[in-house]
């Protein structure tokens, strides 16, 4: 599932990736796509990948916001920092470094996450 949400869509706008676990958005149009992996799981002692994909519709909030509370809590953040920007063009890769340079210094978990993903 992973490579081929890779292949239809190219890199994720925002992952969280390490050895046991994958978190992926992708955003097309009004359609936001979620991807969860869990590189932990065994059934009948053997190790499995297993996946959760959300297809969720922008326009429906209260499913965007609690679906986004399941790995996405970082994103959801950025998100509410670019509206309040108002700048289509603000990254995620932005937002963590502004975070960063805050006065709270807390605010660098978001670039630390970035740092210490794995490449895709």
């Amino acid at each position: 599932m992973y490579q081929s949400i890779l292949k239809l869509f190219g890199k994720p706008r925002y992952y969280s990736k390490d050895k046991d676990f994958f978190n992926g958005v992708w955003e097309k149009g009004n359609t936001i796509f979620l991807l969860k992996q869990n590189y932990t799981t065994k059934i009948g002692g053997e190790k499995t990948v297993t996946t959760d994909l959300f297809i969720l519709n922008k326009k429906i909030d209260f499913l965007v916001n609690y679906y986004y509370g399941f790995g996405f809590k970082y994103y959801k953040d950025y998100l509410e920092a670019k509206i309040k920007k108002q700048d289509s063009s603000y990254t995620y890769q932005q937002f963590a470094e502004d975070m960063k340079n805050d006065w709270d210094y807390s605010n660098d978990k978001y670039l630390k996450e970035l740092e210490n993903n794995l490449p895709l």
